[in-house]
């Protein structure tokens, strides 16, 4: 089948956590959430799975991809609320068809890798280390 996985993480949420306080990180996930119903299909399967990360499977050739994967980079880029002033997230995004894949399994596994790889650079160019 055609389609992509995407693990979505949001960047800076101990920090929210951390300096705003639960509530305001618990308003942030609820945002991420609502930014992802509001810019994919009904169609698509969405989920929270666990903390502050989220994973989304879509039925989708590869240019739909592409066109999703832009409109969702603009819109979390201009992304401002009255609680949380703005949200950053890492995406790694997985298109079914890269490659012939072994299982369903391998394609999560890469999306999370590439969600890593984007979060390391998201730190990077912001001079920080996400883990502190």
């Amino acid at each position: 089948h055609k389609g992509a996985i995407i693990v979505v993480d949001m960047d800076d949420f101990k920090y929210i956590n951390d300096s705003e306080g639960h509530l305001i990180g618990d308003h942030a996930i609820r945002r991420v959430s609502r930014i992802l119903k509001d810019n994919f299909r009904k169609e698509d399967i969405i989920g929270r799975i666990g903390g502050d990360e989220f994973v989304s499977i879509i039925f989708v050739d590869e240019s739909e991809l592409k066109k999703i994967r832009e409109d969702f980079d603009e819109v979390i880029s201009h992304w401002s609320g009255a609680m949380v002033n703005k949200i950053s997230i890492s995406c790694g995004y997985v298109y079914s068809r890269e490659k012939n894949w072994e299982s369903f399994e391998e394609i999560a596994s890469e999306a999370d890798i590439r969600m890593y790889e984007a979060k390391e650079k998201y730190y990077s160019v912001e001079g920080r280390d996400r883990r502190k």
